[in-house]
């Protein structure tokens, strides 16, 4: 039964986190500026990183907080809104930032298992 709860939550991780990470890119295309700025990219490369964390085994156990991270940088409601700018969208920035911390955290102990 354990083992079919792990597998159920790793699939329900990995098509939850294909649709926000799929939001989050949209909400990146959308704002122009972004895309041709440092910032876009590194937002860009913040989200890559949880994804591919998302897609280990580890990542899997962690997924939440991580899926998390990505809502509140989609969601115009949170600590912040977003219309306050800039700093609704800096505190964006800054969850997913951490977010992308822990993943590498996470792709770098799944490298050294293997």
């Amino acid at each position: 039964m354990e083992d079919n709860y792990a597998k159920d939550l790793l699939i329900l991780v990995k098509n939850g986190s294909a649709w926000l990470l799929a939001e989050a890119t949209h909400l990146l295309s959308r704002v122009p500026i972004l895309n041709k700025t440092r910032l876009g990219f590194r937002i860009s490369n913040m989200l890559d990183t949880i994804s591919r964390a998302l897609l280990t085994e580890e990542g899997s156990k962690y997924g939440l907080p991580l899926l998390l991270a990505i809502a509140y940088f989609i969601f115009p409601i949170d600590a912040i809104p977003d219309f306050i700018i800039p700093l609704g969208f800096m505190d964006d920035v800054a969850v997913l930032a951490g977010a992308a911390r822990a993943a590498k955290g996470i792709i770098e102990s799944a490298i050294k298992v293997e």
